[in-house]
């Protein structure tokens, strides 16, 4: 436990973190924190975690105002070393955090479902400048080379946003073509004029969307980030894993201090991180690290992942053949019926067909809380999938679709290996020349970092956000149906759309039943009867894909499998 905060003050840390990073510091505050209503409590958190504790004892609920020091120090010690952990999950922080890099958030913030953050959009918000997380390396030459790695990098988002958007415009024309007369006719009137910047900046948008995919995954973000006392206290407990260690380890024992600014018994309570050399994933690097001659290996294990995956991004691996029958059996056990009073289809119907289950169209998503509905959650599904860094990042964001993330000091490949947007693939050949460009320049300062003797987790913060990963990744279908309704409005990015298309015919070939009405928000809305079909207001997409249920075969999901390029 610690005794102690790491840093004496914030000034202290700022100098530690520059023993370790050129880039200054990231600004790291505590925005939030659970209160009780005795404000002027000492050690408030701690007295309610013992009250938690106490309650369980007691025939009444304990008050935290009633909790001694003596009983605070005995009962949370007791509790915690006994591993009875759920007391301290009452109390909350959210963190702002900013300058943090996106390589972080993905290996550690995001890499497990017990958290929330509402982070800002490379989607959305354009990179203006060059601001990214700069590790200190051996040699200037090395750090030159990143230096120039991360200006070539931004350059080559700017030449191809700006290459790209004059095309994004047209597909989003192609969309909306009423409003290529807003274009036309600007001038005629502040309105005209208004709806005219309303399209370019939809266009500029898309076009950015897609430039992101070059840019370094060292990029730095801002977000703001609530855990619990439980969850940081292990996040600071393997603040030392691969992936992002030395950022990781500043800015998790930076939290920890300002949690101990306000909160110090909690904090001492706090495990000291498992040192490096302690740590099952470090072993397992220097392990497999010595049992490799160059980097080529990677390669080679990236062929043997992709050559069973019918060049398609995702594959269904793994599901249980009784699938519909469980979940039949599951909802008859809930209403006490028998199979010849309710079939498999009439029990899945009930609860998968939103003309009969209107909780399904809920803004709410009630399915986890509603009771019949849980029946869904009895069966599983696992995919092995290639995504980009940047799409895994938003696959992230369905914290109870988990998948085995890569460790990327190991399974990076030598040559450039990456994924490539719909617009790119399509776009004319100068575009893609500069995509495969921005890729080879990457990987080469890369190469050239570990060749200097740089270690290979410092190397790969010049990756580019569409650097390849290949993963397991395993859903129950209550939280698989969710992910599908939110993956499939065209809305979503494009590449988590077309593996999310792709799964939900996975499921749909061997469970029908089951598959029947997995689509967008749209499909739930409109068969529930629920007004307005699509919730996204403003943030239509355009293109009225409900229709497809009532027979119109030109809205289905699968018409735009091929030709969907923003």
């Amino acid at each position: 436990m610690i005794e102690k905060t790491q840093y004496k003050s914030e000034k202290e840390w700022q100098e530690a973190w520059r023993q370790k990073f050129d880039s200054e510091p990231p600004k790291i505050t505590l925005k939030a924190r659970t209160r009780t209503p005795d404000l002027q409590m000492k050690d408030e958190m701690s007295k309610l975690q013992t009250a938690a504790a106490r309650t369980c004892y007691s025939p009444r609920v304990v008050e935290a105002s009633e909790i001694t020091d003596n009983q605070m120090m005995n009962i949370l010690a007791q509790t915690y070393n006994g591993g009875h952990h759920t007391v301290f999950q009452h109390d909350h922080f959210t963190f702002g955090l900013e300058g943090i890099s996106r390589q972080f958030v993905w290996s550690v913030l995001h890499d497990h479902p017990f958290s929330n953050s509402e982070q800002s959009s490379q989607r959305s918000v354009r990179l203006d400048e060059p601001r990214y997380l700069a590790p200190k390396f051996k040699s200037e030459k090395a750090s030159e080379i990143y230096r120039q790695a991360m200006l070539d990098a931004w350059q080559s988002y700017r030449d191809i946003a700006a290459a790209l958007n004059p095309i994004a415009q047209e597909e989003y024309l192609k969309i909306f073509p009423g409003r290529r007369t807003d274009l036309e006719k600007r001038t005629e009137s502040p309105g005209r004029e208004k709806k005219a910047r309303n399209v370019e900046r939809s266009a500029e948008k898309k076009a950015i969307e897609v430039a992101r995919y070059v840019v370094p995954i060292s990029a730095m973000t801002q977000m703001l980030h609530t855990v619990s006392g439980l969850v940081l206290a292990r996040l600071y407990r393997l603040s030392d894993m691969p992936g992002a260690e030395d950022e990781s380890h500043m800015i998790l024992g930076r939290m920890v201090n300002l949690v101990a600014e306000v909160e110090p018994l909690l904090a001492y309570r706090f495990d000291n991180p498992i040192t490096a050399d302690e740590l099952l994933e470090h072993k397992t690097i220097a392990e497999f690290s010595k049992r490799r001659e160059s980097l080529d290996y990677a390669s080679q294990y990236a062929r043997d992942f992709d050559q069973d995956m019918d060049g398609k991004p995702t594959k269904l691996v793994g599901w249980m053949e009784n699938a519909e029958k469980i979940v039949a059996s599951a909802v008859r056990a809930q209403v006490g019926a028998l199979e010849s009073q309710l079939s498999d289809a009439d029990a899945i119907d009930l609860i998968l067909n939103p003309a009969k289950n209107r909780q399904l169209a809920d803004k709410l998503n009630l399915t986890h809380t509603a009771k019949l509905s849980r029946a869904l959650g009895m069966v599983t599904y696992t995919w092995k999938t290639k995504m980009s860094h940047t799409g895994d990042s938003q696959a992230q964001r369905h914290r109870m679709t988990p998948g085995a993330k890569p460790l990327l000091e190991l399974v990076i490949p030598a040559e450039p290996d990456y994924e490539m947007p719909a617009l790119i693939k399509t776009a004319p050949e100068n575009i893609k020349e500069m995509y495969h460009a921005a890729m080879e320049r990457a990987w080469n300062a890369r190469n050239r970092l570990i060749e200097l003797g740089e270690s290979v987790e410092h190397a790969n913060y010049v990756l580019p956000n569409a650097t390849s990963l290949r993963y397991y990744e395993t859903a129950d279908f209550l939280n698989f149906n969710h992910k599908m309704k939110m993956r499939t409005c065209l809305n979503a990015q494009e590449e988590i759309w077309r593996s999310s298309l792709i799964q939900i015919r996975d499921v749909q070939a061997r469970h029908p039943l089951l598959g029947r009405y997995l689509g967008p928000p749209c499909y739930t809305r409109h068969l529930a009867k629920t007004p307005p079909v699509c919730p996204e207001g403003a943030h239509f997409c355009g293109i009225p894909m409900w229709r497809a249920l009532d027979g119109e075969e030109k809205y289905s999901l699968d018409s735009f499998y091929d030709k969907r390029k923003i």
